[in-house]
């Protein structure tokens, strides 16, 4: 990229995007969440900007469902026991409140399947 093309986002660029609900990448995305099926693969869903977009698509679906995916890897620690499963549960029903489907994989090799299953649906 030469000087005159290349892209620099701020952190000040980023939060005055964030505390204007009505700029334009707000609405695109806002666009994008409501009237298609999304996957996200590799976020952490702990940007605050993006979890209210998901929020208010999700309030906009009059039937409720749960119409994107996020791909999460499964933590090491966890079993199969009851109590332990406590914790992918509760970040599960963080994820379906705002509309994702969490899909857990124990190893990264698992994705491409997934992306073919998710594709043939």
């Amino acid at each position: 990229m030469t000087k005159n093309n290349k892209i620099v986002f701020s952190e000040d660029t980023y939060h005055n995007l964030f505390i204007d609900p009505f700029s334009w990448s707000n609405l695109i995305l806002l666009n994008k969440l409501s009237q298609n099926t999304c996957l996200f693969l590799g976020l952490s869903m702990t940007d605050p900007n993006l979890r209210r977009l998901l929020d208010i698509a999700n309030r906009r679906n009059p039937s409720n469902s749960l119409n994107h995916f996020i791909i999460k890897d499964k933590p090491q620690r966890i079993n199969k026991k009851e109590e332990d499963r406590l914790p992918l549960f509760l970040i599960e029903r963080d994820f379906n409140e705002l509309g994702l489907n969490t899909i857990w994989i124990e190893d990264f090799k698992e994705i491409p399947d997934i992306l073919t299953r998710i594709g043939n649906e």
